[in-house]
């Protein structure tokens, strides 16, 4: 009991400590929550107890461990994507220029945490623990040219889950855990609404509640059997919504709009001499929902130094559906926050150029542009991901492991984005583990992921981009694991 205090102080540094990012992922889904795991290909992760990080990956599984110990991991992810057969058109239907580099996703780094306790001394089977996480993220920022801009330029989406969790040895052959899962979704999407260096986008982050249900099974002194259902959660993102650098004549390309200004007077030329508009909107929101995932692992000692792995796992990416924010743009925010614009319109109404009726008319037209349909309609489908691997003890200090995964892409071409630009994925990893001291051990993980040539054919109004992409990772972990 003496060690307790020493446990939790070490576990609260290190979760505090951890150096969390976003990755390249599938859906937007990350993998990345144990480097013991990923040796593996992430096979049995919910059936293989070796260390902490099983509350992630099965809560039922503290009950296997034997002491106190914690975990810590970080990951390195460098991401590649070439893009070829690129071609679009713009705003006006015209065969739109740009560039098409493929580095639009940044190197990223992830960091999780994990404390566990057994209990034993108060309940007997009772086991606690507390993981800290990033279960979604993705990160992608094109170049400022970019030919598919209109589509798609920034994305960040980074969801960090705080998870306390209680575990119970119903008897020696039957084990259950559940967590509950605090969460704090923060992202940035924008485009550009005319192709050109102009940037619309939206930011913001919301906390929301969640939950991880875990079964171990354990029919014989050679098998496990573990099942885990990760919840879905809402978010509302309280966001700021934002225009940037927009030339004022996109606001009123419309025929009517631009028919009416001539017949004052006011020439094309004229709107072009106006500086670049820029807009703030406190007033938006987002809301998203993270999938539901159950997954299914076994562990089979086969010989005593043989371990097979198997997984499969169903996540419900057709729950995110459409994507349709508030902007809380309108034709008087762009005045208030714009006053050569609005310094012009009242000239042209002091002029007697403009009546209040047309000046109404004019408004309404932006209002429709600005605060129109942003709807943005995913058709993520339900997917699966198949997992194998094996381990084998070479003597009493390491152990090594390799795995392959199969991970389907949850959009077809139909449906393919610039922003999530997935084909099916392919998994081959190779890891280790060291017993440095009787007390404390050190996981290495590589992960090469490739995919699928992944064909993409948008159509917004007057504008396309088609392009294939061919995208693949390489992912190296280091995780720590101590008992006390």
């Amino acid at each position: 009991m003496h060690m307790q205090p020493k446990l939790l102080t070490i576990a609260i540094s290190l979760i505090s400590a951890g150096t969390l990012s976003q990755t390249h992922a599938q859906g937007y889904g990350v993998n990345e929550q144990s480097v013991s795991s990923m040796g593996a290909a992430y096979a049995g992760r919910g059936a293989h107890i070796q260390d902490a990080s099983i509350i992630y990956g099965n809560p039922a599984g503290l009950t296997q461990l034997n002491s106190a110990q914690i975990s810590q991991n970080v990951t390195f992810v460098k991401a590649y994507s070439d893009i070829n057969n690129a071609s679009g058109t713009n705003v006006l239907g015209q065969v739109s220029q740009g560039t098409n580099d493929g580095d639009f996703v940044p190197e990223v780094v992830l960091g999780s945490s994990y404390a566990a306790l057994p209990l034993n001394q108060y309940v007997d089977g009772l086991s606690a623990g507390i993981g800290f996480y990033v279960p979604f993220g993705i990160a992608s920022n094109y170049e400022g040219s970019f030919q598919g801009s209109v589509f798609g330029d920034k994305t960040k989406v980074k969801v960090l889950t705080l998870q306390p969790t209680v575990a119970y040895k119903i008897n020696p052959q039957i084990s259950v855990g559940i967590g509950a899962t605090i969460n704090k979704m923060e992202g940035e999407i924008n485009q550009s609404l005319t192709g050109g260096a102009d940037r619309s986008g939206l930011e913001g982050d919301d906390f929301s509640g969640g939950y991880n249900i875990g079964f171990l099974f354990t029919p014989n002194n050679q098998t496990n059997v573990g099942l885990t259902y990760h919840s879905h959660v809402e978010f509302k993102l309280k966001d700021t919504a934002y225009i940037n650098d927009l030339n004022p004549s996109a606001l009123l390309s419309s025929k009517t709009a631009q028919d009416l200004l001539a017949s004052k007077g006011v020439s094309a030329a004229m709107l072009s001499g106006l500086n670049n508009l820029d807009l703030r909107s406190h007033d938006a929101s987002l809301k998203v929902t993270t999938p539901e995932s159950a997954e299914l692992s076994i562990s089979y000692q086969a010989t005593p130094a043989l371990t097979l792995l198997g997984s499969a796992t169903w996540t419900r990416w057709s729950r995110l559906g459409v994507l349709s924010p508030e902007t809380g743009f309108n034709a008087n925010l762009l005045l208030t926050q714009n006053t050569q614009l609005a310094t012009l319109l009242g000239q042209l109404a002091s002029a007697g150029k403009l009546s209040p009726q047309e000046i109404a008319g004019i408004k309404q037209m932006v209002d429709a542009q600005l605060g129109g349909n942003h709807e943005e309609v995913l058709n993520f489908k339900d997917n699966w991901m198949f997992n194998v691997g094996a381990e084998y003890t070479l003597n009493p200090q390491w152990k090594v492991r390799t795995g392959y995964a199969y991970d389907q892409t949850p959009v077809d071409t139909a449906s393919r984005t610039v922003r999530l630009p997935l084909g099916n994925r392919n998994i081959v990893s190779l890891g280790a583990t060291y017993k440095a001291t009787q007390n404390t051990s050190i996981d290495a993980g590589y992960m090469y992921i490739f995919e699928n040539d992944a064909r993409i054919n948008q159509v917004k109004g007057a504008s396309t981009y088609s392009a294939t992409y061919q995208n693949s990772a390489h992912t190296l972990g280091l995780q720590i694991n101590h008992k006390f």
